[in-house]
């Protein structure tokens, strides 16, 4: 028997000679204790198996698919629960989250005006900021209808002519003139003087001084029969 240190057992094994002796056996036929470890770098061949504590596989790719995370190293696959990529842009392309995929508009779009269901375009956006054409007209200093432009506002208030005067007070009196058919006191003629064919109203007053239409002909008139107006007064030359 070659020098060996004989490790004692411990515990029951202690006091039994046959143990004894059986530990010389091993010793000397180069066996370990039937209780002992191991390192890493003991184990040679096999595969832990899966039962053991181990993957029962022989590289990483094989271990992670018999885990069900994907025949690959890399990032986990769609199919594994996974994005199979290594970014977010990759992932979400992978995945199909695009805003057609997952059903929505892409962030730059256009709508048709019968899409705007609430709400009121503001001013700053070209819109009007209200829910009227009255409203809007106001908001735009343009008066609160839909009718003519009030006179408050700048307009006339009328749809024609004749209103728009009306309104804006364009009548003779308003704007300081006479009317187009008036008479004038004679005192009011201070210059120029009368056209030809000017006539005096006539009348038959006949005691009153005013200013009398004068014919003049070369004819005598029949007293009585003559046809000259009230009040006119006839010349006979030769």
């Amino acid at each position: 028997m070659s020098n060996q240190i004989v490790t004692p057992y411990t515990g029951d094994e202690a006091v039994s000679l046959d143990n004894f002796n059986r530990r010389i056996e091993e010793i000397n036929a180069g066996a370990a204790p039937a209780e002992h470890e191991h390192t890493a770098e003991d184990v040679t061949s096999g595969v832990l198996p899966v039962a053991r504590g181990g993957t029962g596989q022989t590289s990483l790719q094989a271990a992670r698919n018999a885990m069900g995370l994907g025949n690959t190293t890399g990032a986990l696959p769609v199919a594994n629960g996974g994005t199979g990529a290594s970014d977010a842009a990759g992932a979400r392309a992978n995945l199909g989250i695009t805003p057609g995929g997952i059903g929505a508009a892409a962030a730059s779009h256009q709508h048709g005006a019968g899409d705007i269901a609430s709400g009121t375009l503001p001013v700053s956006r070209g819109g009007t900021g209200q829910a009227s054409l009255s409203a809007a007209r106001n908001a735009m200093g343009l008066g609160n209808t839909t009718g003519a432009l009030p006179v408050a506002n700048g307009g006339t208030g009328a749809s024609d002519a004749a209103g728009a005067r009306a309104n804006l007070g364009i009548t003779p009196g308003g704007i300081g003139a006479a009317a187009a058919s008036h008479s004038q006191a004679a005192s009011t003629i201070t210059a120029g003087t009368l056209p030809a064919g000017v006539v005096a109203t006539v009348g038959a007053d006949y005691t009153t001084s005013r200013l009398r239409n004068i014919s003049a002909g070369t004819g005598d008139l029949t007293a009585g029969s003559s046809a000259l107006g009230n009040g006119v007064i006839y010349l006979v030359y030769e």
